[in-house]
């Protein structure tokens, strides 16, 4: 890629278009920052629950993300509704924390607080302390 890309690459309208067959493989040198996938099944919360989670993408991950989905209705939460958890901090004041969560290059580690797992209300009023018994754990991770 040189100089000569003017050539191979024109504009039209201002949007940049690729005339057919005029790109070849080593123009291409973008990567994609994440190239591979894994979404866990439904883990049962539960009270200092730890999950090990073989993630088979042979790398550690870049992203992991925790949802958790709700199977019992729960301090304004419905059936079916999904959240996302933090792996940081919980909400100050109230009891419980968000799981803990560490990877390697073979599996996903998670590890339930004691007492459920600080969160805001639906209605945003104040912070909740969700039950383990009335979740569902999914755990996604990119590479």
């Amino acid at each position: 890629m040189g100089d000569d890309m003017s050539t191979r690459i024109s504009g039209n309208l201002g949007i940049n278009r690729v005339a057919p067959g005029t790109v070849e493989q080593g123009d291409l040198t973008w990567v994609p920052p994440f190239t591979k996938e894994y979404l866990s099944p439904a883990q049962a919360m539960a009270n200092s629950a730890l999950f090990t989670l073989a993630h088979g993408l042979r790398v550690e991950p870049k992203g992991i993300q925790l949802i958790a989905q709700c199977k019992t209705a729960d301090s304004g939460y419905s059936v079916g509704q999904r959240i996302m958890l933090s792996v940081s901090t919980g909400i100050s004041g109230v009891a419980g924390a968000t799981p803990a969560v560490w990877a390697d290059s073979t599996n996903i580690y998670v590890r339930c607080f004691n007492n459920g797992f600080a969160y805001l209300a639906p209605s945003g009023a104040s912070g909740v302390t969700l039950s383990h018994a009335n979740w569902d754990l999914y755990v996604r991770a990119w590479a």
